[in-house]
């Protein structure tokens, strides 16, 4: 704990000592998650940075080493969380283009609309929620930082919502679907 008490007083060479000792070690336990070298050094660069910011009010209820790897487990899944939803974003804008370029942009823009009534039906923190998660890609950490709550509320609340859409574009999917194999066997004949 020698250590920490020096980083907590601002010696920079305490902070030196400690991103000798653990970077190495956390960078290889965060590839071990996202298989990107360079994503995995920056999310340890972070985690390390954001120590050195709050390190006056840093209280350690473990030891640095389990804190650390903590730090970067959680600062992993939440980018591998965000990851994802960059994914879902690019096939479904890949999903319209393909469409739109085929002239079924109607069908894409209706659908469109029909989910986005869906989710102003929401109630307040429920469509809070999803409008930061998806809209301003922030972290559920980031979202329960500012709206005053805990990251459990938001991941039940990101749940449910994602539960609700899930069903919901489901059912309008089948239709579509339908409509869609008609329109082309049409076309085709």
């Amino acid at each position: 704990m020698l250590l920490v008490e020096k980083i907590r007083s601002g010696d920079t060479k305490a902070f030196e000592e400690l991103y000798k000792a653990y970077y190495e070690k956390l960078t290889l336990y965060a590839f071990r998650m996202l298989n990107d070298l360079s994503a995995s050094e920056d999310t340890v660069q972070t985690v390390i940075i954001k120590l050195w910011e709050k390190r006056e009010s840093l209280q350690l209820h473990e030891n640095l080493d389990a804190y650390l790897f903590k730090a970067v487990k959680n600062a992993t899944l939440n980018q591998i969380r965000h990851q994802k939803v960059k994914q879902e974003h690019t096939a479904s804008v890949l999903f319209e283009n393909e469409y739109q370029d085929r002239g079924f942009d109607l069908a894409a823009v209706e659908m469109a609309s029909h989910i986005q009534a869906k989710i102003d039906s929401f109630g307040d923190p429920q469509r809070k929620i999803f409008l930061m998660s998806r809209e301003d890609e922030k972290s559920y950490k980031e979202i329960a930082d500012e709206l005053g709550m805990s990251v459990k509320n938001v991941e039940y609340y990101m749940s449910k919502t994602l539960k609700v859409l899930r069903e919901f574009t489901k059912a309008y999917m089948t239709l579509f679907l339908i409509i869609l194999g008609v329109v082309l066997g049409y076309l085709q004949s």
